[in-house]
């Protein structure tokens, strides 16, 4: 039954990370221009819009796992993402410019590139270069001491000082919470590999055959899973025990991010219809969508 419920490849997952995430900076915005009262209806809304864009993380980090496990250039795909990635720097500087009062999130493509870059140089082929994966690391770690600096600052009624020169939109937005749950997912597959063809070793299973099947690509979506849970669960448990909304992003509200869970189980391991406009429009669609709902809410409010 579970293998007949694996119907979705990779380009609905794509469009309902872009969806959610759309949403969220709606939910974003509402709060950000301040044209609601305390209590409205549409305030409400808006913590509904934020709670339903906490889907589109683990869906990307998915897809990126997907990717650089079946990418033939990990380089030229991390070039990709880092020219995604300034285009929505540029987007937010403008944004930023045009409203200084808004506070932007740090950004979650921030931690794409950062988290790719770690799995591309610690697997890369020559060992010696393997050494330098510490480096992107070190910047996923200082970007999570920043965020927590300034909530303990912020809850003794102090400021973080040092962090200040870190600015938020160059951090990782979900910083080692969210690498925690990347390497979950990223080495699904390599442990499902490695336990099957531990276990049919001496039987006359095709693993390459197997590994082709629904079964392979279900355990995958459970492990995948599993490391979405667990993690959101210890880092809930973190913001509970000590008060920092730093130890999970935007607080107690980011556990909805589960729900990808239920996205991620009918994932059935395929590509799906794809074309190279198609991939740059992607690309480009995060600072095009920030800039709209930016002019609209500017517009209007």
């Amino acid at each position: 039954m579970k293998e007949k419920m694996q119907v979705l490849n990779q380009l609905p997952l794509k469009i309902i990370a872009l969806l959610t995430m759309t949403i969220d900076h709606i939910g974003f915005m509402m709060r950000a221009f301040g044209a609601f009262p305390a209590g409205s209806q549409a305030l409400i809304m808006s913590d509904i819009f934020r709670m339903v864009g906490r889907i589109a993380f683990p869906l990307f980090i998915f897809i990126l796992a997907e990717g650089l496990h079946k990418s033939h250039d990990r380089l030229n795909y991390i070039l990709r993402l880092s020219i995604f990635w300034a285009g929505i720097a540029i987007a937010e500087l403008i944004i930023s410019a045009a409203m200084p009062n808004i506070y932007f999130d740090a950004q979650a493509f921030t931690d794409l590139i950062m988290f790719a870059l770690v799995i591309y140089l610690i697997e890369h082929p020559k060992k010696p270069l393997r050494f330098l994966a510490i480096m992107p690391f070190a910047y996923i770690i200082l970007s999570f001491v920043a965020g927590l600096s300034e909530a303990y600052a912020y809850s003794a009624g102090q400021i973080s000082v040092w962090s200040s020169y870190f600015p938020t939109f160059m951090r990782c937005g979900y910083s080692l919470y969210g690498f925690l749950m990347f390497l979950g997912i990223y080495y699904a597959p390599v442990l499902v590999k490695k336990v099957t063809s531990h276990f049919m070793k001496g039987t006359d299973i095709d693993l390459s055959e197997w590994t082709e099947g629904p079964k392979y690509q279900g355990l995958i979506n459970s492990i995948a899973n599993s490391s979405i849970i667990i993690v959101t669960l210890i880092f809930w448990l973190l913001q509970k025990i000590t008060g920092l909304n730093a130890f999970l992003y935007l607080g107690t509200i980011q556990s909805y991010c589960v729900i990808a869970c239920l996205f991620i189980t009918f994932y059935n391991g395929k590509r799906g219809w794809d074309r190279k406009w198609f991939r740059y429009l992607q690309y480009f669609y995060y600072p095009l969508h920030m800039v709209l709902i930016y002019g609209v809410f500017a517009l209007f409010f």
